[in-house]
């Protein structure tokens, strides 16, 4: 085991940070969300200084003091609050100030509070600093032989010997922006965890910025080496899929927009035209990366088996992993497969046992660094809610291609998340494809309207009509306007006939319009939203069909029926 020291951990996080700003898609993102073409060098240089400075709490005397193991546990976050805490100016505060050139700082620009709460903030929730930091000054006071504030100046030298170039007295004030400073937090998080994991750094002349790179490179975060294999290869589908694309696959891949929603039947190949949008947007530069997002467990296990193939068939055996993003299930598909795995530490996001390649599967909270991950929508509505480390999610997120399978399979809460990630991606220059075989017409409005500046929703009772007039399978995308197109079929045509029956309180004759049917040669499924009305049905049916027949689902010989509960 090794250990840091301050300035040392606080070198190695800011130059993560600088090293994941350096990725061209990440720099991207941020630039659209702070109203500008490129980031100006000097505020990614002053963003780097105040990143150094994310841990300058632990100064402070208590926290020094738990050396001693027998000390009390005072943080390095809670006693801020008696420096930059929300309580009028003090002496301890002006040296604070005077240490930190306070002057030049408020020159960078007017919001510097705001992002020094984001800096605080790094631990995934807001920092509290509203409440009363009286009792904490006693932290800051020097005694025994030690004091704060020559180990705090010692710290800000470290800071600005880090990033010289942050101490210009021209350039541009630093983007007073939310959206911003949100995709900041999360990447201060994601910095704080990757600098602070637990592999063997290499020091050298090159610097913490080099390592980080590199570093990046070892967990996925670079899409850069794959995407050079791609240069100079053309992408044909029938070579990566065995079959030729069906004119909505060909579509997808083409269709302009930031949100893209292709409608087409169950089984007509939308997984494939998915990944073939993917591949080509990736190719491109679009996108640096993919999440695919299913509503259950045993969905994403089962199609994460395919985008493995998938990734071999364009890359080879320099496939990178594709992650399987499955809280509790071991991801053994990848390129590392057979590797011996040591236990998860799902509660010590920090404290890391695997190879860097691995290093995305490990927490769920790292899902979205990996550069291919198949997993549950749930994972990508945590991004969208405030719940710890969202910030994280989001700004890793930002960077992919979102798919979201079966999209109609949610709720009224979850469609309102959906849409408030939607745009929040969207607002940052991410692409999202959503894919559904039975989506309704109200709720594709809402989520294309996500892009900004869309047609209006059909009002009162121009909505059923409009909903009719719609054709299928249809591929829609929006972006500046919205552009429907409708799309050949591939599934063989059908007849479907619905009819009504007041037979929901009568199990019995439920149970014979079953077994008729059944003996005509259908297959029949019954579905009752209570236990005991499926109990009912099921007594009526085995009460119906003689035992030697097997009409009935049968497990081990035995009929019987599904339901959760059993």
């Amino acid at each position: 085991m090794f250990r840091l020291s301050l300035a040392e951990h606080s070198g190695d996080v800011a130059g993560v940070f600088r090293a994941l700003v350096d990725l061209p898609g990440i720099r991207g993102r941020l630039a659209r969300l702070a109203g500008v073409t490129d980031l100006p060098e000097v505020w990614i240089e002053r963003l780097a200084l105040l990143v150094f400075l994310h841990d300058m709490g632990k100064v402070n005397r208590g926290f020094q003091a738990r050396a001693d193991v027998s000390a009390p546990p005072i943080g390095h976050i809670g006693p801020l609050r008696a420096i930059f805490g929300s309580r009028p100016v003090d002496r301890l505060q002006q040296r604070v100030a005077e240490v930190m050139q306070a002057e030049r700082l408020d020159a960078w620009g007017d919001d510097m509070p705001e992002l020094l709460d984001v800096v605080f903030s790094h631990h995934g929730a807001p920092w509290d600093r509203d409440r009363d930091g009286m009792q904490e000054e006693i932290h800051w006071r020097a005694a025994g032989g030690y004091d704060p504030m020559l180990a705090l100046a010692d710290l800000w030298e470290h800071a600005v010997k880090a990033a010289p170039a942050s101490m210009v007295t021209s350039g541009p004030p630093l983007p007073k922006a939310p959206a911003f400073h949100h995709a900041i937090a999360g990447l201060i998080q994601l910095a704080d965890w990757i600098g602070s994991a637990g592999w063997k750094r290499i020091r050298d002349k090159q610097g913490a910025q080099h390592w980080a790179s590199q570093q990046l490179a070892a967990i996925g975060m670079d899409p850069q080496p794959w995407r050079t294999a791609l240069l100079g290869k053309p992408l044909v589908f029938d070579e990566l899929f065995g079959y030729p694309p069906h004119p909505h696959q060909q579509g997808c891949a083409e269709m302009p927009g930031a949100v893209v929603i292709l409608e087409a039947e169950t089984g007509s190949g939308k997984t494939e035209a998915a990944l073939w949008r993917f591949i080509n947007r990736f190719k491109a530069g679009s996108v640096d990366g993919l999440y695919f997002a299913l509503p259950t467990r045993t969905a994403a296990v089962q199609l994460h088996q395919r985008v493995v193939r998938f990734a071999q068939a364009v890359w080879g055996d320099k496939a990178p992993d594709v992650v399987l993003a499955v809280p509790g299930y071991l991801d053994d598909a990848g390129a590392h497969a057979g590797l011996p795995a040591a236990p998860d530490r799902l509660d010590q996001p920090e404290n890391d046992a695997r190879l860097p390649a691995r290093w995305a599967s490990e927490h769920p909270k790292r899902f979205f660094t990996a550069m291919i991950g198949v997993g549950t929508v749930d994972q990508v509505l945590m991004a969208g809610l405030r719940t710890r480390h969202a910030h994280l999610r989001g700004a890793s997120l930002m960077r992919h291609l979102l798919v979201v399978d079966e999209v109609h399979a949610s709720d009224h809460y979850m469609q309102q998340v959906l849409q408030q990630l939607l745009e929040d991606h969207v607002q940052a220059g991410g692409e999202t494809l959503l894919l559904s075989a039975t989506l309704g017409r109200e709720q594709a409005y809402r989520l294309l309207q996500a892009a900004n500046g869309l047609r209006p929703e059909p009002k009162g009772g121009d909505r059923l009509k409009a909903a009719q007039a719609v054709p299928y399978p249809l591929l829609s995308g929006a972006g500046s306007n919205t552009v429907t197109r409708e799309v050949a079929s591939t599934a063989a045509p059908k007849a479907v006939q619905m009819a009504w029956a007041t037979l929901l309180d009568d199990p019995t004759g439920i149970a014979r319009m079953a077994t008729e049917a059944a003996n005509l040669g259908a297959k029949v499924l019954v579905i009752r939203n209570t236990v005991n009305g499926a109990v009912a049905v099921q007594r009526a049916l085995e009460q119906m069909v003689p035992q030697d027949r097997e009409l009935i689902l049968r497990v081990n010989g035995h009929s019987t029926l599904n339901h959760g509960r059993f």
